[in-house]
This record gives structure tokens, C-alpha cells and sequence, in this order.
């Protein structure tokens, strides 16, 4: 959700009022994630929770189980195939905070000379990340991709994926690198701990500081050298978040709502 955190104090108030006049006239409120249902619901009382129904997001997951060879997607993107690659998806926001995995990133180096940081995506806060990267002595460690489509190639090409987001709802690059059978390091916030849950090479950072950051990723390295990808996982991961599945769970919203509008249900429909 963007209540908090997207458009400054001014505008959240606003956002949330304008959102809480239209859930008045809503059937139902469809939450991506039960934490992001509870702040709907109890925290910003944007919907009377009766009105909120949670169905998690619905993916086109299949592509990221057959990754490309490795050292064909480093190669594509000008890496050492013995680079220790960490890799980002998403915007350049301030809210996404990749300025903090800048930093943890430039203490990881400390520790893993070989380290690189490859970032995929584009917005406001590039410019600053730039100079940010010059003074922290990381510009031959990190490569701004832009945005790109060859997906399963970038990720093919990490060895981690991190996202240090101040706030989240249930972010789609995070469950893609998951399907991809990556090690992830992601800050606890919004609906990142409900997507990881399952996972037993997800680590949760707990907190905005650099060190800890760090620390995760290097935690998550570990974990990539220990153990190799579960299929299994991968392909829960595909099942929990796959469009197949969205289009059931959105299906079965649409029923309860017709039927209680059509008087054919007694009492409270069950929400998917």
C-alpha cells in the first residue's frame, strides 16, 4: 500500500482519507498479504475487515525454473564468472532505501574482495546513487543495468538477491529471485516476511543499519555456498504465487460477493 511512506505526511493523510471514502462503497478490498490486510484494516482503518479479502499475488513464475547457464548470463553483463555477485531488481526510490544496500554492500567488500553489486531498474534517486557508489569506492564494484526484460538471465547471473526496502507491499522481484532458487537478504518489512516464510535461504534484515546489512548478505553468501537450490522449494514457491492460482483465488472473491448481493448466501460469505 502507499499510506505511508510514498508521498510525504501531507500526502499520506490525504491518500488514506481518499481511501477510506471508497472502501465505503466498496463490495470488497483485496489485500496482497496479511500484514498488508492488518494495516488495512487496524492500523490505518482504511476498511472494516469484513470488506477485506487477502489474495496473494499471481505471477507468470515458470520462465525463472530454467535459468540460462551462468557463466552465458555473466558474460552477457560483463561480470568474472568468479565475482561474487549480489543483485537488486526494482526502482530507484527513496523508498526502496538501495542507498543502505550501497553501503552494506561497500562493508561486505571488506570482507569478500570479489564482491559486485549489480543493479536492474531506474528512477529518481539514480543520480545519487552514483555519486554515492564514487565515495564509498565502489564504482568498478557496481553496475547500473537500467531496466531490463531478460529476467531469468540477470537472475541466472547472481549469487544473491537483496532488497533493503523501508517499505513493501509483497514485492514481485523478491519472489522471483525466490523462484530462481537464489538466496535472498530482505529487510522485514510490509509482506517480505510472508513471502520468505518458507524458505530456508531467506534472510530477514532487522534493521536500517549498514553492518546489519551487511551481515545478512553475508549470511545469505554463506547459505548459497552450503546448500544448493531446493527444486521443491522453487516450484512452492510457484505454486504459492503462480497466475494459475490468482485466477482461482480472485474467481472465488467474485463468487461470495455476487452471492450475497443475489441474497443466495445466509450470513458471512468466506473470503478467499
Amino acid at each position: 500500500h502507499v499510506f505511508d511512506g510514498y508521498f510525504g505526511a501531507a500526502g499520506s493523510l490525504l491518500t488514506r482519507a481518499i481511501e477510506r471514502l471508497l472502501a465505503r462503497v466498496t463490495d470488497r478490498v483485496i489485500a496482497i498479504s496479511e500484514l498488508q490486510r492488518h494495516d488495512i484494516v487496524q492500523r490505518y482503518r482504511i476498511a472494516a475487515n469484513e470488506r477485506v479479502a487477502t489474495v496473494a499475488l499471481g505471477l507468470e513464475l515458470d520462465q525463472f525454473l530454467r535459468l540460462p547457464p551462468r557463466s552465458e548470463a555473466r558474460r552477457a553483463l560483463n561480470l568474472c564468472t568468479d565475482a561474487v555477485v549480489v543483485g537488486y531488481v526494482g526502482r530507484l526510490a527513496p523508498v526502496k532505501r538501495v542507498d543502505l544496500l550501497l553501503r552494506g554492500c561497500a562493508l561486505v567488500r571488506e570482507r569478500v574482495p570479489a564482491v559486485r553489486l549489480v543493479i536492474a531498474g531506474d528512477g529518481e534517486t539514480r543520480p545519487a546513487l552514483t555519486r554515492l557508489a564514487g565515495e564509498l569506492g565502489m564504482t568498478g564494484h557496481v553496475s547500473f543495468l537500467g531496466w531490463r526484460q531478460d529476467l531469468p538471465a540477470l537472475y541466472a547471473s547472481m549469487d544473491v538477491f537483496a532488497m533493503t526496502s523501508a517499505n513493501e507491499g509483497t514485492p514481485v522481484a523478491l519472489i522471483e529471485a525466490l523462484a530462481a532458487g537464489l538466496p535472498v537478504a530482505a529487510t522485514a518489512v510490509g509482506g517480505v516476511p510472508d513471502v520468505v516464510r518458507a524458505s530456508p535461504r531467506a534472510i530477514l534484515i532487522q534493521s536500517s543499519d549498514p553492518a546489519d546489512v551487511a551481515a545478512a548478505i553475508l549470511d545469505a553468501i554463506q547459505a548459497g555456498t552450503v546448500a544448493a537450490p531446493d527444486c521443491h522449494a522453487r516450484q512452492a514457491i510457484v505454486d504459492r504465487f503462480g497466475a494459475d492460482r490468482l485466477v482461482c483465488d480472485i474467481a472465488a472473491v467474485y463468487h461470495g460477493v455476487v452471492a450475497r448481493r443475489r441474497g443466495a448466501a445466509s450470513g458471512p460469505v468466506p473470503l478467499a
